[in-house]
């Protein structure tokens, strides 16, 4: 049993390796799935933000209540990440 998961922790570490963006994404979108870790509001931010760029976000964030300028801001960590 502990070799099998020795094996399958080595494929998971080089497949890390190989691929570091893919595993950001991937943690990232279940983080998105569980909505107990971020609010549905700030999840759809950041998706319109990964999709769009700041056009949407910019409109989604007033409607959120948020200034123009934090829309942005958080558009621009989003799109950094």
């Amino acid at each position: 049993m502990t070799d099998t998961r020795a094996k399958m922790r080595s494929r998971v570490k080089e497949f890390g390796r190989e691929c570091p963006v893919l595993i950001a994404l991937i943690i990232f979108l279940v983080a998105l799935a569980f909505g107990q870790v971020l609010k549905m509001g700030f999840a759809v931010l950041s998706v319109l933000a990964i999709v769009s760029g700041f056009a949407l976000p910019l409109v989604y964030g007033s409607r959120l209540g948020l200034a123009p300028h934090e829309a942005v801001i958080l558009s621009l960590v989003i799109l950094t990440f």
